[in-house]
């Protein structure tokens, strides 16, 4: 049954529905489809898990829509670290200053995860210099060129080699990066930015959000999000005494 699972994600891009289509309709599969695929895998030595494996992530299985497949390049066992996505929108002095502060007190105990962002994100990779894990929106084969060398890393999608970015494709790899992550951390956020769809897959899976202190302008989230709720932080000592009220 894993190699259906395989043939199907590849021939349908990774989309979790026509996937599901596929194998709810039992749509049929030639002997002779299934023997090129397994000298494929073996020709490209892949490394993937399909969700009929023992070993699947098990953070995957509070996913919504939980891939058929998940691909990985690199260090697997990050995967059992506790593991925290810090991120965010645009980076001033001030945010700049919390990122070098910061991040090094963050990757002492946890794992970051990340979505290699423009902002906040390409600002702490130059802190993080190994031992993060990293959520495509692509194919393994297009890991960007800044990181795609990076030793002790993950590099994790639900997308085959040769699948190309889509605004949808970085919307499903929130809801992965999600489940991964046991909590949010955002040094800075717009009210109607693109990262509202990565808070709402924390929100749905009922994690928490850490938020530090906004600017107070019009588009600050950070400061909307702390009056409906989320937790202030001013420092990572925050984050334990949020855990234990």
């Amino acid at each position: 049954m894993n190699i259906i699972l395989l043939y199907f994600t590849i021939k349908y891009e990774g989309d979790w529905d026509l996937i599901y289509s596929a194998l709810e309709k039992k749509e049929i599969v030639s002997p002779e489809e299934i023997k090129l695929l397994e000298n494929k895998i073996k020709e490209k030595k892949w490394n993937f898990k399909t969700i009929l494996d023992n070993d699947y992530p098990k953070q995957l299985k509070e996913a919504y829509k939980p891939p058929f497949v998940v691909w990985y390049k690199g260090n697997i066992d990050l995967l059992k670290k506790n593991i925290i996505c810090v991120t965010g929108n645009d980076v001033d002095q001030k945010t700049n200053q919390r990122i070098k502060k910061f991040v090094p007190e963050i990757t002492k105990s946890s794992c970051i995860i990340s979505m290699y962002y423009q902002g906040v994100d390409r600002e702490i990779e130059k802190i993080i210099n190994e031992k993060a894990i990293y959520v495509l929106a692509n194919g393994l084969d297009q890991i960007h060129s800044q990181i795609k060398n990076k030793k002790n890393s993950l590099f994790l999608s639900e997308y085959p080699e040769g699948i190309k970015l889509s605004k949808q494709r970085c919307k499903d790899r929130n809801r992965l990066t999600a489940s991964f992550a046991k909590i949010l951390i955002l040094f800075s956020s717009l009210k109607d930015g693109p990262i509202n769809h990565l808070i709402t897959n924390f929100l749905n899976l009922g994690k928490e959000i850490y938020c530090f202190p906004g600017d107070g302008s019009k588009q600050d989230g950070n400061s909307e999000l702390i009056k409906q709720g989320a937790n202030l932080i001013t420092s990572i000592k925050d984050i334990n005494n949020c855990k234990n009220n």
